[in-house]
């Protein structure tokens, strides 16, 4: 049993003494060099992927602001008829058109009546937020004197009036 230890013994130091070798021995660093940035297909596939992103969300952008911009431009305000009182006032008629089949809203802070100088009456309606389809010719109708200014505002679109002026213009006629 004794000269079976020693074989097994033996036998064991001659398979483990060339990994021992391999294992002190100096190894030379493996060769190694910058890899730079190549085209490969997976990455091209993600370039065109990100692009294609990009551009989906810069159309729907450009849709959103283009439906906000033409929510406005569709609406025409206009004076349709300024009358004298005789007393040094005017009786102005206010109108709008509305070309779309459906109507246009806007809130109280985006739409309505603007007093810069002076005073005026309101006689017929109050201030529309609320623009339905078509031409209306009498949407709004109020007095205002020589010393009014005034205009009517319904989101980006605005027309205003000058007491002034009309005052002006009606000396010029006479």
């Amino acid at each position: 049993m004794r000269k079976g230890l020693i074989l097994s013994l033996m036998a064991m130091l001659l398979v483990m003494s060339p990994i021992r070798i391999l294992a002190d021995s100096a190894t030379p660093e493996p060769e190694t060099e910058q890899i730079e940035d190549e085209e490969t297909p997976q990455a091209a596939r993600r370039n065109q992927d990100s692009a294609l992103l990009f551009a989906f969300l810069a159309a729907g952008i450009l849709v959103i602001a283009a439906a906000f911009k033409t929510k406005n431009q569709n609406l025409s305000l206009f004076v349709n008829q300024v009358d004298s009182n005789g007393d040094g006032s005017y009786t102005v008629t206010w109108g709008y058109k509305n070309p779309k089949r459906s109507k246009i809203q806007y809130d109280k802070e985006e739409a309505g009546l603007k007093v810069k100088r002076g005073t005026a009456i309101v006689l017929k309606k109050a201030e529309p937020t609320v623009f339905e389809p078509g031409i209306h010719k009498d949407a709004i109708i109020t007095v205002i004197n020589d010393e009014t200014e005034i205009e009517w505002i319904a989101g980006n679109q605005k027309i205003g009036v000058n007491g002034k002026m009309i005052k002006d213009r009606k000396e010029e006629r006479e």
